[in-house]
Formats: structure tokens, C-alpha cells, sequence
């Protein structure tokens, strides 16, 4: 290529200087004119194209400008600025491979530049390498170890490592520096959890109390963990501050009744109403044998889809609608006070030992369940007819409960078991990969649909001889209907209060064995573990 004369040189830079002064002014039009007229005097010339960019990220049209930077650097590989802001615009289009490229290449001549290597490891996380992040981070903070957000960003890192203890003492770093978060002090008590530090994710959790914008909501978590560790007596009162939260869909909300003093049910005519999740209200159900033996007259609201199951558990029970009860329908003259069922937790739960055993407490259709008891078993095999279920579609706990039926090998290859769908949902091409993958014949029965008729559901729990489910309604339903049951169960995030922290057999339910997750974000060991467990329960039947 001829080189320029000396005279558009000598234009071009006068045009630059121009430009330059027109961006520190803001006056963007004007250098957007004058570097178009620099393209038509010098197209490709490499000072226009850097400024053109520039004006492009002023005015966020990012894509144009990542492509002026991509035809600048190849003409100016040395430029650590230009690297820079390539990789800065790279970010902002989501292009994390490019930003990657470019931060390093930029880091080759800044490497004690603190925040770019801070930059380099947000750029690796978003774009799928998480694990160099760390690296990046440590690099960061080596140079300048005031940088409290880092600190946490590392954390979070080492916590995706499994490096509890190590992601737990960067956390507490944060936290000294200033950044006392909640998301800080959240991190900090799963860090703490996963090391088997009770006390320590307790104490993350109180801190977190008292400088939350949502105090409620922060108490309703420590009264969580409070009640997974088995502390009920403490546990009980701050659980209930989750009606204090304006963001809880509470149904005492709009019921004009007094709310129950947690005292004592005796001589208490009490609407109890449950305000959780459909296995929730399954659970706290297990509750109502206490209250309405102690209670002068109990009312209880439960969702629609629950209702002919609890009529059918609990005969003489006044049971009515969630729905209805929200809505006025509900005549509540024959109550004068009104509690969540597990606001009865400080009355008939006050501790670990005050749970009874029982055989069930819920009650299936007996003849419908005997005539699907007697449809499964006449599927090809031998063996006892297991039901198994493997997703959650709980809006926040839902993935870390959800273990693909592709990874359930070890079950699912056990010779001496028969399987049957117990999962909700839209599961066939799971359930066609599963049989094609391990040569099972896992049966969708068609006839049952567990999300709008429970009352079939119970009575297809109640026809199996076992059940082995990831940690959702199918779990409870079991429990509650005292069907053998192998829970396989999150260790940490996912993990529901009620499930007690390092029980092996639930409290809530006799028949439930828990198989514990051994590694975050992992289930190999846990879906192993339940296949052995399931030889030795059918060697004790």
C-alpha cells in the first residue's frame, strides 16, 4: 500500500487532535463528523478507526466498536491501552472469549495492574471458566488486598472449588474490608455449612439480621437454619417472622381473625390454614393429630388439589379450601383465632423428642390403590415395584433438588426392582432415554396426573412397595402414607429445614431414610448409596 503523503498525514492528524478535543468537551456530533471525514480521506487509517470506536462505546453502540478495535490491533499488538478497551467492549457484547483474549493480552504489559486482573477473572466466569477465575482473583489481591468486592468474588470462586474453609476466611476478609453484604454473609454461612461449622453458618446468618433492608426475611432464614440444626425451641419464633415479610404470599392475609398467641391450643377454637408449597402442607399435616387432640375445635384451609386426601386422613376434621377461604366463601363463625399449622411447631414440636412415630397419617383411596397395586404388578420382571422421582420445580431450590435420570445408573440397573414414574410433569423423553441408556422399562402410567388430582397420585404412592425420589412432594406423600422411601436429599443449598441436618431417618416421617449429597453440586456417591440401601431394605423386609 502507497504511504499517505505528507499532507493527509499532516490533515489527519490535525483531524485527531480535533476529535480528541471534541470528545473531552462532549460534543459528540461533531466528532462523529469529523471522523467520518477522516475515513473518507484515509479509509482503514488506523488513528481514525481507534477514535471511531471510542465514539461508538460513548454512544453504547458496542458492536461497531469491537469491530474498529478488532481491525486496530492488528496493526498495534503493544498497545495495552487498545487491549483494554477491546476487552471492555468485548464484555459488553458478551463476547467473553475475545474479552479473555484481550485482558490477557493487555495483562502482558499491566501485570500489576490489580483491578484488570479483577476484570480478567469477571470475564472468566461469564464466560464458562470459572476455575482460571480464581487464579485471576489471587493475582488481583496480591497486588492490592484492600479490594474488599474481590475478596468476596474469590470466595465465591473457592466455594465452586469446594475450598470451604479457605473460601470462608476470604468472605470474613470481605466483610472486615466493608463489604458486609447479605449476599457476603450468605455465602459465608453456605461456606461455613459445607465445612461442617454449624455455629459458624449461625453467626453468619445473625450478622446478616441486623443490617438487612429486609430484617424479616433475613430472621425467617436464621429461624431455618435454626430449625435444621434440630434447634426448634429457637428456631420456632424467628421462622415465624416470614409473615412479617411483605414479600411472603402469607394467607393470614385478609382473614379477619385474631392471630393464636403460641401459648397453648387448650380450649382454642382455631383456624389453622398451611401457606407453603403442596409437600409443605403435606408435612405440617402430620401436625393435626396433636392439635385437634388438644384444641376445643380446629378448622384447617388447605389447597384444593389436598383437600379429599385430608377429608379422607382425618374423618370429622372441618376441612375447607385455601382458595375459597381467601376469597370470603369461608364461613368462620365456629373459630376465634387463626395460625399457620406450623406456627403449632413451639406447641407440639418444641424439640427433636417430641416427635411421635407413626404408621401414616395420610390415607389413600383403598380401592383405587389396590387396583394400580395390582396393574404394577403385573409388569414384566421381579422385584418390588419402585416408584422413583427425580426433579424439583421449586422456583428457588428446584435445580439444586433436580438429579438427571441419565445419572441414576446405579438404580435404575438394580435387577431385582421394577419401575414406575412417580415424577410430575413432562417426562417422556426422559424416561425413553433412561430405558434406551440402561435397558430398563421404566412405566409412565397415563391414567395418573399427580399435578391436578392428588387424591390419584396418593393412591399410585400408596401401590408401590418403595419409593427412591430426589427431595419433593413425592417424598412426603410417601412419608405420609408410610411407604419405605430412600430420600436423596441436598446437603446444603436445596436442603429444606425440615430435613434435620445429619439424620439419617426423618423425624417427620418413620419411613424415610435420607441419602445424603457427600459433594456440592455432585450425586454419584448419594445415587450409589441409595442402590446399596435399597439391597439391604428389601434384606429387611
Amino acid at each position: 500500500m502507497t504511504a499517505p503523503s505528507p499532507e493527509i498525514s499532516e490533515a489527519i492528524a490535525a483531524l485527531i487532535k480535533a476529535v480528541d478535543q471534541c470528545i473531552a468537551l462532549g460534543e459528540f456530533n461533531t466528532a462523529e463528523m469529523l471522523i467520518g471525514q477522516g475515513i473518507a480521506i484515509a479509509p482503514g487509517r488506523r488513528e481514525v478507526l481507534l477514535r471511531r470506536a471510542r465514539l461508538a462505546m460513548i454512544g453504547k453502540r458496542f458492536p461497531e466498536a469491537l469491530a474498529d478495535y478488532r481491525a486496530v490491533v492488528e496493526s498495534v499488538q503493544d498497545n495495552a491501552r487498545i487491549w483494554t478497551e477491546m476487552a471492555r467492549v468485548a464484555a459488553r457484547v458478551l463476547d467473553w472469549d475475545t474479552a479473555i483474549s484481550a485482558f490477557n493480552k493487555a495483562l502482558a504489559f499491566l501485570s500489576k495492574d490489580a483491578s484488570l486482573w479483577a476484570e480478567l477473572g469477571h470475564a472468566q466466569i461469564n464466560g464458562g471458566r470459572g476455575a482460571e477465575a480464581a487464579s485471576s482473583f489471587q493475582k488481583s489481591l496480591a497486588l492490592d488486598p484492600n479490594q474488599a468486592e474481590v475478596w468476596s468474588d474469590l470466595g465465591a470462586r473457592q466455594i465452586a472449588a469446594e475450598r470451604f474453609e479457605d473460601a470462608g476466611k476470604a468472605f470474613e476478609k470481605a466483610i472486615s474490608l466493608g463489604h458486609a453484604t447479605p449476599e457476603t454473609f450468605k455465602n459465608l454461612s453456605i461456606a461455613r455449612d459445607w465445612s461442617g461449622d454449624d455455629e459458624g453458618m449461625l453467626n453468619a446468618l445473625r450478622r446478616a439480621v441486623g443490617m438487612a433492608q429486609n430484617e424479616a426475611a433475613a430472621r425467617q432464614s436464621l429461624g431455618a437454619a435454626l430449625l435444621g440444626c434440630g434447634r426448634l425451641s429457637d428456631g420456632w419464633g424467628e421462622y415465624r417472622q416470614r409473615f412479617d415479610n411483605p414479600d411472603h404470599k402469607g394467607w393470614h392475609r385478609g382473614i379477619r381473625l385474631p392471630r393464636f398467641d403460641g401459648k397453648t391450643l387448650a380450649g382454642q377454637r382455631v383456624l389453622i390454614w398451611s401457606d407453603q408449597g403442596l409437600g409443605d402442607q403435606i408435612l405440617v399435616a402430620g401436625l393435626l393429630p396433636g392439635a385437634t387432640a388438644a384444641a376445643e375445635h380446629i378448622v384447617f384451609a388447605c389447597e384444593p388439589r389436598l383437600r379429599p386426601v385430608i377429608e379422607r386422613s382425618f374423618p370429622g376434621l372441618r376441612v375447607v379450601s385455601l382458595t375459597e377461604l381467601h376469597t370470603g366463601k369461608i364461613d368462620l363463625r365456629d373459630v376465634t383465632t387463626q395460625a399457620s399449622i406450623s406456627e403449632l411447631g413451639p406447641v407440639l414440636r418444641s424439640d427433636l423428642s417430641s416427635f411421635k412415630t407413626h404408621t401414616g397419617y395420610l390415607r389413600a383411596d383403598a380401592g383405587r390403590s389396590a387396583a394400580l397395586k395390582q396393574k404394577y404388578d403385573q409388569m414384566p420382571g421381579k422385584g418390588p415395584v419402585v416408584g422413583i422421582s427425580w426433579q424439583s420445580v421449586n422456583d428457588q431450590a428446584g435445580a439444586h433438588k433436580t438429579i438427571s435420570l441419565s445419572d441414576w445408573g446405579p438404580i435404575l440397573n438394580l435387577s431385582n426392582a421394577r419401575f414406575v414414574s412417580l415424577q410430575y410433569g413432562d417426562i417422556a423423553t426422559d424416561v425413553a432415554a433412561a430405558n434406551q441408556k440402561f435397558g430398563c422399562e421404566i412405566l409412565i402410567d397415563r391414567s395418573i396426573d399427580a399435578i391436578t388430582d392428588v387424591d390419584a397420585f396418593a393412591a399410585q404412592v400408596a401401590a408401590m412397595d418403595v419409593v427412591i425420589s430426589t427431595s419433593n412432594t413425592t417424598v412426603h406423600m410417601a412419608g405420609a402414607l408410610n411407604i419405605p422411601t430412600l430420600c436423596l436429599t441436598p446437603r446444603v443449598e436445596g436442603r429444606p429445614w425440615y430435613w434435620f441436618k445429619r439424620q439419617d431417618h426423618s423425624p417427620w416421617y418413620p419411613s424415610v431414610r435420607h441419602i445424603w449429597q457427600t459433594r456440592r453440586g455432585h450425586w454419584e456417591t448419594a445415587i450409589s448409596n441409595a442402590a446399596a440401601q435399597f439391597n439391604v431394605l428389601l434384606g429387611s423386609r
